[in-house]
């Protein structure tokens, strides 16, 4: 986010602000080439106020991203590091180790690329995109909840469910999905957290990526269902140049009838995964 001095448009109202307002926000590239004329109705840029934002989303080349970032919370998606954190089957285990100066302490962390809550790429599965390869305007996505926590175990999301989905809250308008299975609640039983869960089928896959979808996560350790030993859904992403999230946590405070905004806070590594500290603006 790029900050700046108030624009004089609101020269006129100040005055009325200056006690409680913080500080004035504009939107980075992600949200689309700036129009010439900004949306209808809403200010070209955004106050703070306590701790809500009100943010003009400019209006960009396919006109998507004309929702308001309107937040007063800050939601953690991501699971803490340590020693005794799960990995999946086969995957290096963590490794937190100290080493102690006269004056300070280092930290040497061995983990999978994969462990914990994590961002995906095509290089993954073979592709050529890795996670260094994505621009930071990528990580800053408009998402929603699809939930499946009240479906039997293993239930594989299908293009008709989320037809159901958008009859009942609109057409999927953002550049994220993120799938709730409840699985997050099993984290500290492994040999519960990797088993029986639902997630993306391909068709499901396809239908959300030709609606404009490039990010797709999940509270569960994939977003294949659990059984599916060809990752189908995961090959789908990352042939279309997309990413994955998984092991995401608290999906249950996040809203399910309105798009909000998360970012995805990997490192600029040259690997196909990384641990990301994902966080909602809700």
């Amino acid at each position: 986010m790029q900050f700046r001095s108030p624009p004089t448009l609101w020269e006129g109202t100040k005055k009325k602000m200056e006690m409680s307002m913080k500080f004035y926000i504009s939107l980075p590239p992600c949200a689309g080439e700036v129009a010439a004329k900004p949306t209808k109705g809403v200010p070209t840029f955004g106050k703070r106020l306590n701790t809500t934002f009100y943010v003009k989303i400019f209006e960009g080349k396919e006109g998507r991203y004309d929702m308001r970032l309107d937040f007063s919370r800050i939601i953690d998606l991501s699971h803490k590091i340590s020693n005794d954190m799960p990995s999946w089957p086969g995957d290096p285990s963590t490794h937190i180790s100290q080493f102690k100066h006269e004056k300070y302490v280092v930290e040497e962390i061995c983990m999978g690329s994969h462990t914990g809550t994590h961002m995906g790429t095509p290089f993954h599965f073979g592709f050529d995109k890795r996670v260094s390869d994505f621009d930071a305007n990528d990580l800053f996505v408009s998402s929603v909840i699809i939930d499946i926590s009240a479906r039997r175990k293993g239930f594989v999301l299908k293009k008709d469910d989320v037809e159901k989905w958008e009859e009942k809250f609109g057409n999927v308008n953002v550049q994220a999905v993120l799938l709730k299975t409840g699985q997050s609640k099993l984290w500290d039983n492994p040999d519960m957290y990797f088993t029986n869960y639902g997630g993306f089928g391909v068709d499901a896959i396809d239908f959300l990526t030709k609606r404009g979808v490039k990010v797709f996560g999940t509270d569960a350790p994939g977003i294949d269902p659990w059984n599916d030993e060809e990752f189908l859904a995961n090959f789908e992403v990352f042939k279309n140049g997309g990413i994955h999230l998984e092991n995401l946590t608290n999906l249950d405070k996040l809203p399910l009838d309105r798009p909000f905004w998360i970012f995805i806070g990997a490192l600029k590594i040259d690997a196909g995964g990384s641990p990301a500290r994902v966080v909602a603006f809700i």
